[in-house]
């Protein structure tokens, strides 16, 4: 510490604010902020808080005005609570112990950031409550845009390294791991609309009992498949019931209880569909933008797709 830091700090020290100077400060904060007195019960065990003090903010926040709240108790006038509040209530006025917690409320959809200190003696604390929700949601989005990026990376790496077959297979696992899902396949659709070929990943456990390539031939999925998708790249089918408006029979007698959720890219080799890639029974709920993976992946899959068959077609012709 500077010498001026140090001279700062004891002209710091000798300023005696009063009473209502220091809640004229707590007043003009820009955050939520409330002092509480613990009510204990004979055990010394948090029970309730009672209001010494709240900014407009803070009564803003809990929907009551400043009167109604002190004097009151915590579980007397706020309807949104947290319980966590009690826990850091004895850390702060009991032990006397600074506490930072962050928390989601479902009643407002933000997160908060709250800071309890340990004020005036031993059974008193504040509250400091600082809305991190644009804050959170940019962790997050950074977050799922990293785990995007690295699961594309990664697949196209697989795609890249290996002959077709061997990458197709390291791909579909890649995507099914990521997406826990039951099995992602890819269906080639050749010139006449029939099934072709048939790649798939199925999960050890929760991949067994789904259509077969067998079932695919006898159904017309891909008519269900391109009115679901439209002119969309990619469809998100997680009502499982909707399919019943596409296609009664293949819901009836093939998805009912088999397929809760599913995903459906197509392949296309310039503006002809060539296949479809799917996943079966996945996780929507991942930590990465699932549709743009899905959608970014199938179009390298595509590419990769209709370079072999016209390698094969090459082949063929030798």
């Amino acid at each position: 510490m500077s010498l001026g830091e140090v001279e700062l700090n004891k002209k710091l020290a000798n300023i005696d604010f009063s009473d209502g100077e220091i809640l004229g400060m707590l007043k003009d904060l820009p955050d939520a902020c409330c002092i509480f007195q613990v009510v204990t019960d004979p055990f010394g065990t948090v029970k309730d808080m009672q209001f010494l003090f709240v900014n407009e903010k803070y009564a803003s926040l809990v929907g009551k005005s400043a009167p109604e709240l002190v004097g009151s108790t915590f579980y007397e006038t706020v309807s949104n609570r947290d319980e966590d509040w009690i826990r850091l209530s004895y850390q702060a006025a009991i032990m006397r112990q600074s506490v930072i917690n962050r928390t989601y409320n479902t009643k407002y959809n933000k997160w908060f950031e709250f800071w309890a200190v340990p004020v005036y003696k031993k059974g008193f604390c504040a509250f400091i409550i600082h809305d991190v929700t644009a804050e959170k949601r940019e962790e997050e989005n950074r977050t799922i845009q990293n785990n995007s990026n690295r699961i594309i990376i990664e697949c196209a790496k697989s795609m890249n390294s290996n002959d077709f077959k061997t990458g197709i297979n390291l791909v579909l696992e890649q995507l099914g791991n990521e997406l826990s899902a039951a099995r992602v396949f890819v269906v080639e659709r050749k010139e006449d609309g029939s099934v072709g070929q048939f790649y798939s990943w199925s999960h050890k456990n929760t991949g067994i009992g789904l259509p077969t390539v067998k079932i695919f031939k006898k159904f017309d999925f891909f008519g269900m498949w391109q009115r679901q998708l439209d002119e969309d790249n990619i469809s998100i089918i997680n009502d499982i019931k909707s399919v019943n408006e596409h296609a009664p029979e293949i819901f009836e007698k093939i998805l009912e209880g088999i397929i809760t959720n599913y995903m459906v890219a197509t392949l296309r080799d310039h503006d002809r569909i060539i296949g479809y890639m799917v996943a079966d029974n996945y996780n929507y709920e991942a930590d990465f933008d699932i549709e743009n993976v899905f959608e970014t992946v199938s179009m390298f899959v595509a590419s990769e797709l209709s370079n072999y068959n016209l390698k094969q077609e090459i082949d063929n012709l030798r």
